[in-house]
């Protein structure tokens, strides 16, 4: 397993605790730092996974800040 994933999915553990209790910002959620929130990211957040689709509204497979702004603004 490379060392990028083994990282990203430390991270997505250590925001799942901020995420269940809604408190995760989009840089906490953004483990890999590439500016945009995966699936797999969003899996900290369980709400934030379960729009995730709908969420994502040009359909790219991810979320960027404004799409990620929608959805804490919904909420």
């Amino acid at each position: 397993m490379s060392k990028s994933v083994v990282s990203a999915a430390i991270g997505v553990l250590l925001v799942a605790g901020a995420a269940q209790a809604g408190d995760a910002s989009f840089d906490q959620l953004d483990v890999d730092r590439d500016g945009m929130i995966s699936a797999f990211e969003a899996e900290a957040d369980p709400k934030l996974l379960e729009r995730f689709r709908q969420l994502d509204v040009n359909g790219d497979g991810r979320l960027s800040a404004e799409e990620y702004a929608a959805y804490k603004k919904g909420e």
